[in-house]
C-alpha cells in the first residue's frame, strides 16, 4: 500500500487539490459542490482531454507540438465544409475523415521533425503559422454554419442519463486505449525508451525518428477527433478555432506528472490535470471573478507547472543522465 501511495503521490495530490477547490468555490458561490457541476466540468473540457492524450505522448519523447490548435481548426473547417457540401453524410464518415485529416497533419509534422532534426517547437511553430495562414487565405473571416442536426448530435448527445456528453465517454475510451498502447505494446515501450534516452534506445535497435513520427500521427488523430467534436458541439466552424489550446494542453500534461524532458508519463495524471484546469475556469466563472483574473490565474498555473517540471528534471541526482542524452542529435 505504501509503495502504491508513493508511486501515485502526484495523482493523489491532484485529487486532493481538486476536492479542495470544489469546497472553496462552493463556499464562494454556494452552488458548486454537486454532481451537476462535476458533469459540467468533465463535459466542458473533454475536447481538451482528448487532445491532451496526444500532447502527452509527444512530450514523453522530449518533443512538443504547438500546432495542435491549428490542426483542430483545419479539421473543423474541412469536415464542416464537406458536411455542408454533402460529401460527408454520416457519423462514421465524419469520424474517418476527421481522423485521416488529423493523421496527415501529424504525419507532416513528424516527418519534418525526424528528417530535419530540428527542435519540434520550431517545426510546429512554423507549421502552425502555415496552417493558420492557409485557413485565413481560403476562408477569410467566414464561418461554416447551418450544419445538420445529425452532425451536431455527435458531441451533444448525453447517453445513459448521466448528464455527461458523448465527448466525455470518447475521452475515457481514448485514455484506456492510451494506457493499453503505452504499457502493453512494444511501440509504447519504444516511445518511453526513446524519451528517456534517445541514444540508448538507438543502440538497442529502436529508431527515435520512428517514435517521433508515430507520436505526432497519434496527436494528429486526437486533434482530428477534437476538431470534429468542437464543430459538432458549437454547431459551426471558424478559422480561429483552437487559439491558445496548446498552452492549456501542455499545462495539463505537465501538471499531471509527464516529464517535460521525456521518458515518463501519467495517463491518470493527465486526466486529472485537465480536470483541475476545468475546475479552476468554471469555478471562477460561477464565482463571478473578472475575466482578467481568470486569465492571470490560468497563466500562473501554466508557468508554475512547467517550472516545477523543469526544476525536477535538473534536481541533484535526477537530471544528470538525461541532460547528457539530450545533447545527442536526434534521428
Amino acid at each position: 500500500m505504501r509503495a502504491l501511495i508513493r508511486k501515485s503521490k502526484r495523482e493523489l495530490l491532484l485529487i486532493a487539490v481538486i476536492a479542495m477547490l470544489f469546497v472553496v468555490f462552493h463556499l464562494i458561490s454556494g452552488s458548486f459542490l454537486s454532481y451537476v457541476t462535476l458533469a459540467n466540468v468533465l463535459s466542458g473540457y473533454a475536447i481538451y482531454g482528448i487532445m491532451a492524450i496526444g500532447m502527452m505522448l509527444i512530450i514523453s519523447t522530449g518533443n512538443i507540438d504547438v500546432s495542435v490548435g491549428a490542426q483542430l481548426a483545419v479539421v473543423s473547417m474541412s469536415v464542416s465544409a464537406l458536411v455542408d457540401g454533402g460529401v460527408i453524410d454520416s457519423v462514421p464518415a465524419a469520424v474517418l475523415f476527421s481522423a485521416a485529416i488529423g493523421a496527415a497533419l501529424g504525419l507532416a509534422n513528424g516527418l519534418l521533425v525526424s528528417a530535419l532534426k530540428l527542435p519540434a517547437i520550431i517545426v510546429t511553430l512554423g507549421t502552425m503559422n502555415i496552417m493558420r495562414g492557409i485557413l485565413l487565405l481560403v476562408a477569410g473571416s467566414s464561418w461554416n454554419t447551418g450544419l445538420p442536426m445529425w452532425f451536431k448530435s455527435i458531441a451533444r448527445t448525453v447517453p445513459f442519463d448521466l448528464r455527461l456528453k458523448m465527448t466525455v465517454y470518447i475521452w475515457l475510451i481514448l485514455c484506456a486505449a492510451a494506457y493499453f498502447h503505452m504499457y502493453r505494446t512494444v511501440s509504447g515501450r519504444k516511445i518511453l525508451s526513446v524519451g528517456a534516452n534517445p541514444e540508448g534506445a538507438r543502440r538497442i535497435g529502436y529508431s527515435p525518428g520512428a517514435s517521433y513520427v508515430l507520436t505526432f500521427v497519434i496527436t494528429g488523430v486526437t486533434c482530428g477527433i477534437g476538431g470534429l467534436l468542437y464543430s459538432s458541439n458549437v454547431g459551426m466552424a471558424q478559422p480561429i478555432a483552437g487559439l491558445g489550446y496548446e498552452m492549456t494542453l501542455i499545462a495539463a500534461v505537465v501538471i499531471g506528472g509527464t516529464s517535460f524532458t521525456g521518458g515518463k508519463i501519467s495517463i491518470l495524471g493527465t486526466f486529472l490535470g485537465v480536470v483541475l484546469l476545468s475546475v479552476i475556469e468554471r469555478g471562477m466563472v460561477i464565482s463571478k471573478i473578472p475575466v482578467y483574473w481568470q486569465e492571470l490565474v490560468k497563466g500562473a498555473v501554466i508557468i508554475i507547472a512547467i517550472s516545477l517540471s523543469a526544476l525536477s528534471a535538473v534536481a541533484p541526482g535526477k537530471g544528470r543522465g538525461r541532460r547528457v542524452s539530450g545533447e545527442v542529435s536526434r534521428g
